[in-house]
């Protein structure tokens, strides 16, 4: 197979796909307890932030 460039963007937003979904399951298992109001902010700040760094990278 030949190597790829990572794609910096769809690689933040599955990792906050899959931390969120582990925060939320372990939520409903009553092993941590969360507090979802920040969730939203969270989202818009990582991928956005991912974005920005990503569109800089594929500049150089």
């Amino acid at each position: 197979m030949k190597r790829h460039p990572v794609d910096l963007f769809s690689l933040v937003a599955g990792l906050l796909f899959a931390t969120i979904g582990t925060l939320y399951m372990l939520d409903q298992q009553n092993i941590v307890h969360m507090n979802w109001r920040w969730i939203p902010a969270a989202v818009f700040l990582t991928v956005g932030t991912a974005g920005i760094v990503s569109s800089l990278r594929t500049r150089e």
